[in-house]
């Protein structure tokens, strides 16, 4: 669709990443951006990184790069001056930088005659910074929330008081947001119950022409390839699934197994032989044909009740990747999560919440047996239609700007009725 005749409110983005950088934030943001109207998008990129381009020549807006501490991203030690350092660093930001960040969104607001706040809840900064520009310029504010601000700031190491002080900024921001864009129902749910929000799911979606169709069995016969793509922070129960398959000399279900990983670092150990590859970094492109060509999506989240919140609220991207690319899919990590909330909707693969090499085999060998990989691709399918095509993505964010679907540049429609995702099992 072309740019005459669309309409909508001139918009402030500020984000801790640049749209057109290589983080997974930024692949969230560029199609969200590109979307809007030529001459709409303003946007304040916060945070200490590497030059990402210019977003005005790509996405027709305009940016500006506010080189300040956004986090405490130190390691966690107990001594009284690892303390103090700490606490001096969230000084830093509470007094230095959300004061910058507030002034300088401002000023690009008001120099652009912005009417919408949009801003994204992630560092605490701008968590602290989000709901008092709004209420500087009397704008109206939509968030979105990538991870729970208690898993960030846990992650993070805060005091109790300063993580006291951003809970309760972050609740003030949602809370004051028109609507708030959320990466699960369960965290659609919870802010709706905590801050009376108005909560928009928003998964990545996934251009067409860049998709993969699902396959009615495994690529080739007596083998089998288990991919693993993005950045690989659930390590114990990586070294879990390593153990289980070494159990059985890398052979389930009459296969051999082979690995296959994708992403900026690689973790490997095996006392018996194994075909195993290590690829690095690759584009979103190249890892989607990458695991495409696999069997099973491996998608691994943390047992460890540390890390519970982020499992039940946060949605891993990996999903959208793996279903992208028409692959089944194998997520270990707790009962309780999003994914395998998923996953009782859409059967796109199975789940093992278990760390014994049995159980783990176990949901191996369930997901090749041939009739259950059949009815996965069928299920993929239906799960691409409802929930990741970039058009959905994109209807989505229409609905969290307050905008129509035809206020934006759709690059697709999508033939799936909406009564046949509801009925999704």
């Amino acid at each position: 669709m072309g740019s005459q005749g669309m309409r909508g409110p001139r918009i402030l983005l500020v984000s801790n990443v640049s749209p057109l950088g290589g983080r997974v934030g930024s692949i969230f943001l560029r199609p969200l951006c590109a979307a809007l109207p030529p001459g709409s998008l303003f946007g304040a990129v916060v945070g200490r990184q590497p030059g990402t381009g210019l977003p005005s020549q790509a996405l027709g807006a305009e940016f500006v790069y506010l080189n300040v501490e956004t986090n405490v991203i130190r390691p966690w030690r107990r001594s009284v001056r690892a303390r103090l350092e700490r606490w001096l660093a969230w000084r830093r930001i509470l007094t230095l930088s959300v004061p910058s960040i507030v002034d300088t969104c401002t000023t690009i607001a008001k120099r652009h005659s912005v009417e919408l706040i949009w801003a994204v809840l992630h560092e605490p900064a701008i968590t602290l910074a989000a709901a008092q520009v709004a209420s500087k310029l009397s704008l109206p504010l939509v968030s979105t929330v990538w991870d729970p601000p208690e898993y960030v700031l846990w992650r993070n190491g805060s005091d109790r008081l300063t993580a006291q002080h951003i809970m309760s900024a972050f609740g003030v921001a949602v809370a004051g947001s028109r609507r708030v864009g959320v990466m699960s129902e369960a965290m659609g749910q919870e802010y709706a119950r905590r801050y009376s929000a108005r909560p928009v799911v928003m998964r990545l979606g996934i251009p067409t022409e860049q998709c993969h169709a699902p396959r009615q069995a495994p690529h080739r016969a007596g083998e089998a390839m288990i991919c693993f793509a993005g950045d690989l922070y659930a390590q114990n129960e990586w070294w879990g699934l390593l153990g289980a398959l070494e159990s059985c000399g890398y052979r389930v279900a009459g296969r051999q197994i082979h690995l296959r990983l994708v992403g900026a670092s690689a973790s490997f150990r095996s006392s018996v032989p194994v075909r195993a590859e290590y690829l690095g970094r690759r584009s979103a492109d190249e890892t989607l044909l990458l695991m495409a060509e696999a069997d099973i999506a491996y998608v691994p989240y943390w047992f460890d009740p540390a890390y519970a919140i982020a499992a039940q609220q946060s949605f891993p991207t990996k999903i959208s990747t793996a279903i992208g690319a028409g692959t089944p899919i194998l997520y270990h990590g707790p009962q309780v999560s999003s994914v395998t909330d998923f996953l009782r909707r859409y059967s796109v693969g199975v789940a093992c919440s278990s760390m014994d090499p049995s159980d783990i085999i176990g949901a191996i060998e369930s997901l090749l047996d041939p009739s259950r990989y059949a009815a996965t691709a069928d299920a993929l399918g239906l799960a691409f239609r409802c929930e990741f095509t970039m058009t959905r993505f994109l209807e989505r964010f229409a609905e969290l700007i307050g905008v129509g679907p035809h206020d934006l540049r759709l690059p697709e429609t999508s033939s799936v009725s909406s009564r046949a995702c509801r009925g999704a099992r």
